[in-house]
Order: structure tokens, then sequence, then C-alpha cells
């Protein structure tokens, strides 16, 4: 029955697509040109004054939802200078999935929003979509740049099993970043490590010993934030001079937490060497239309290629208006 139900949704997506094709075929495919990690994007945070006050957002686990679509909408009223996506980005691991979760970025952000970094997550490559693939499509997965005088780093530190090499590529990373620290950290005002999943779950009760082994990995680096995403919910801990935030809330199904489940991004805003965080919650997005196309592009990905990579939502507004 539920086979069933699909089908006749697939077939109403494809009428309503095919009844279009002759107007809106070729719209909208590729990389927005404020997103991603190539040397264009970075370039405009890093020739911004080294004096300037700095303001950015960070969220994490969208997953094409509509909520995200809201989320945006909301940081594209703030004055920011850019926003970080600590991954978890696509719907699927595939092309398409990318594609249909950047068409949220594209319709909101536009071409002059602010610029978008990107942080590989776990759910954002496999084995059809590999690290090398992501990179294609959004450039490097690893590297760091400067922002009004602090030091932001990006890290890929979450692979999915099936491209895991014996411990994930844990030590790779870790050695990447101790490099980047070496070179780049003497010349920083703040250090802001950005990945996708953080060194421990703050749900999870902590043994002295692993309080300490923690302490010995992170609380010594000199990285005044740890930023990730991966656990969809909000936290905040201290491991003696650094700061860990935990955004996942950015879309995907919340965690049951004490503390509350919530849908959200974190505003961090560097002023003199002070940092302040502002966190912005939204409301989960009921959006019925774009929930359909979003559950479509998941199980039957080649029905996007129909009509340019746009969503459902937008043939509909279209059909509203012709």
């Amino acid at each position: 029955m539920k086979g069933t139900g699909l089908l006749l949704l697939a077939g109403s997506w494809v009428f309503l697509a095919v009844g279009h094709l002759g107007g809106h075929l070729g719209g909208g495919g590729g990389l927005p040109p404020n997103v991603g990690n190539w040397p264009e994007v970075l370039s405009r945070l890093e020739n911004l004054p080294r004096e300037k006050a700095i303001s950015f957002a960070v969220v994490g686990d969208s997953h094409g939802s509509p909520t995200f679509r809201r989320i945006l909408e909301e940081l594209k009223k703030k004055e920011i200078d850019f926003i970080v996506h600590l991954g978890d980005f696509a719907i699927t691991p595939t092309r398409e999935g990318h594609e249909f979760s950047l068409e949220q970025v594209r319709d909101v952000l536009g071409p002059d929003g602010p610029p978008m970094i990107m942080v590989m997550g776990n759910h954002d490559v496999d084995v059809g979509f590999p690290v090398g693939k992501f990179e294609e499509l959004y450039g490097p997965s690893s590297f760091s740049f400067s922002c009004g005088g602090n030091l932001f780093i990006v890290l890929p530190n979450c692979l999915p099993k099936t491209l895991r090499n014996g411990d994930g590529d844990g030590r790779s990373w870790r050695r990447e970043l101790e490099k980047i620290l070496a070179e780049r950290r003497p010349e920083a005002g703040r250090t802001f490590l950005l990945v996708h999943s953080p060194p421990f779950d703050p749900l999870k009760p902590m043994t002295p010993k692993k309080a300490q082994s923690l302490m010995k990995s992170w609380g010594t680096l000199g990285v005044d934030y740890l930023i990730a995403g991966h656990l969809h919910q909000y936290a905040r801990s201290q491991l003696g001079p650094t700061a860990i935030l935990v955004s996942g809330g950015g879309g995907g199904r919340l965690r049951e937490v004490p503390t509350g489940k919530f849908h959200h991004a974190i505003i961090l805003r560097v002023v003199g060497g002070q940092v302040t965080e502002e966190l912005l919650v939204v409301e989960e997005a009921f959006a019925p239309i774009e929930r359909l196309n979003r559950e479509l592009a998941k199980r039957v990905p080649f029905l996007s290629s129909l009509f340019g990579h746009g969503s459902l939502a937008q043939v509909l507004e279209r059909r509203s208006h012709s």
C-alpha cells in the first residue's frame, strides 16, 4: 500500500513537471557563486580588514529539510559576513542530493547573499559520491582561512563507515590540525576549529579519566572554539580554554535531550577579541509540498533532473503564475 501511494505521488510530480518542461528546463544546476570552499569564495573573507569586527553563523545537519530554508531566511535578515554549514547538507550522498539542497541556498540567499563555507559530513559522501566528488563540487574539504584577523580551520573528521580507513582517518586530520596551528596560530586573534563531529557526546556521562584524556587532547591545542554538528541538538561545554559548541539543529530529525529540542543556528560575533554567541531558534517548517518533494527526491532522485534540479514547490509556484 505504501509503495502504491509513493508511485501515485511520483506520478503527480512527473505530471506537474512535464507540464512545464517547455519553459523551465535547464535552470538552477551547479554551485551558486557564493557557496563552497574555493579561493574566490574565501578571498572575499580574507580581504576583509584585519581590525574589522566580524559575525558569522553556523548551522548543521539540514539534510535538505524545508526548515533549513526557514533558517536561511532568518539569517539573511542578519548582518553576517558568512555562514558555515557544519555538514550533512545533502538529502542523499549523491550529486542529485547535493543539487537539491543547493537549490534551497540559491533560492533564499541568491547571488548576493553571504558566502557559505561547507564542512563535509558523514552523510554528504559515500561510495558512489566519495570525498573526491565532494571536493570537485565544493572545493577542498581541508583548509584554513583568516577573517578579521582570526583563524578558521575546516577539517573533515567524520567519514561514513563505507569510506573509513582503519580509525576513520582520525590521525591524519589531527596531524593536519597541528600543522596548521603551528604555522598560523601565532598570527591569529581568535582560532575557530570547524568540524562535523564533536570530540564527545554531551549527553553521555563522562568519567574523570575520559575528561582528563579530552583535556589533554583538546584543551592544550590553543583553539578558542571547536564548533561541530553531527548530533541533532544544541549543546555548549568547555574543555579548559576551548569552548565546544554543537549546532546540529539545521532541519534534520531532532534528538531528544533534557534541555529541549529545537531547530536553530548560532551567530557568533567577534569584536575586539571578544566573542559573543546568539542562538537563532526557528519553528519547524510545515511545508507539506516541499516535504513531499524532498521524500520523492530521496527515493526517486532521477525525477529531479526533469526540471533542472528545481523543486516541486517551485513548479507549483510557476503554475500559479502562468
